[in-house]
């Protein structure tokens, strides 16, 4: 290795090739810079556009929402989501109707006993089973909604949880 530093043809082509690397890591990073400046300024006027033509943007999307085009896209997302959600809207029909007609009772949040509780479906193949939830409890049970929360109230959504897992494995 001592050799090789005692060879100047060697320390300049590794010098050259330093100053290459550290030019075009700058170059790099001037041109990222650029692009920055550029995205806040179309940013700003994109924002500025906007408000200045707001009606007219949103009489140009109303419009387009009322084409014959725009009515068959619709449908036909719609009729995807309802091909892929067709067995949770089921379950939630089901449990509303079971609510209306008396069958089944809603109960007050298991985790706090607020009153205003939402159902949660763990297995959406069997509508009457039903964990009742307030909607900050359900939310942190499915992990959508990070809130600051009791160590008991913690404690029980994670009960709930284990509960849940267990129910899955057979």
């Amino acid at each position: 290795m001592e050799g090789v530093w005692h060879n100047p043809h060697l320390i300049k082509k590794w010098a050259l090739s330093r100053i290459r690397k550290s030019y075009e890591q700058g170059k790099r990073d001037c041109e990222k810079e650029i692009a920055d400046k550029e995205k806040k300024k179309w940013r700003a006027y994109s924002k500025k556009s906007y408000r200045k033509n707001r009606e007219r943007i949103l009489q140009h999307q109303h419009g387009y929402q009322h084409t014959i085009a725009a009515k068959k896209l619709k449908s036909l997302r719609d009729k995807e989501q309802r091909k892929t959600f067709r067995q949770k809207v089921n379950t939630r029909v089901r449990t509303y109707m079971a609510i209306k007609q008396g069958k089944l009772e809603k109960l007050p949040c298991q985790v706090c006993g607020d009153k205003k509780s939402e159902a949660h479906h763990p297995d959406y193949s069997n509508h009457l089973l039903i964990i009742w939830l307030c909607n900050k409890h359900h939310k942190m049970l499915e992990g959508n909604w990070v809130l600051p929360a009791s160590d008991e109230e913690r404690k029980k959504i994670d009960l709930i949880k284990l509960a849940l897992i267990k129910e899955e494995k057979p």
